[in-house]
């Protein structure tokens, strides 16, 4: 029983040697940290860059896809610019219901677009619709103007979505005038 106390007591002083060992090496780091921190300290500290959003552009300019370029007049705002898919309004009022959204088209056909449209039942075939001399077709619908214009021999077209506010202001006039197809 005594051999048993005596080994009991041994891993009992055991433990708490290397327990203190443990915490004199927390020590011993705790105290390379600081120093590390201090050195630190010393050293400039570098800021992160903040990424900005890449600044769209406002008009005048000229907007470039690869089937045609569009002309922005005075003060218009492009929303968006991505892939085919053009977004623009006046830099005033409602950014949906004063836009005009432009696209081209590749690898879908006009004539198919054209069919569409005309068996839309709240859409009014306009006809053919010029601005400056671009000739388009016109579909109107409770949400403003839609034209297509063919862009190449495939068939290939761009689309202008004219939103309702927008197609009561002028201005849509001058910019699908101003589009030119590559």
């Amino acid at each position: 029983m005594k051999k048993m106390y005596h080994l009991a007591m041994a891993a009992v002083i055991l433990f708490a040697m290397s327990a203190c060992g443990n915490d004199n090496e927390k020590q011993s780091k705790n105290t390379e940290e600081q120093v590390a921190d201090e050195q630190v300290v010393d050293q400039p500290v570098e800021v992160e860059a903040v990424e900005e959003k890449p600044q769209l552009p406002v008009g005048p300019c000229t907007i470039d896809f690869d089937m045609f370029s569009v002309d922005l007049p005075e003060g218009w705002k492009v929303l968006k610019k991505e892939g085919h898919d053009l977004k623009i309004y006046p830099g005033t009022g409602d950014e949906f219901d004063e836009s005009i959204f432009i696209q081209e088209q590749p690898y879908r056909s006009l004539t198919e677009a054209i069919q569409t449209f005309k068996g839309l039942v709240q859409t009014k075939d306009l006809g053919t619709q010029t601005f400056g001399t671009n000739k388009f077709v016109g579909f109107e619908s409770p949400g403003g103007l839609t034209v297509l214009m063919k862009a190449n021999d495939k068939d290939e077209y761009i689309q202008a979505e004219v939103r309702s506010a927008a197609y009561k202001n002028e201005a849509y006039k001058q910019i699908l005038g101003s589009i030119k197809l590559k």
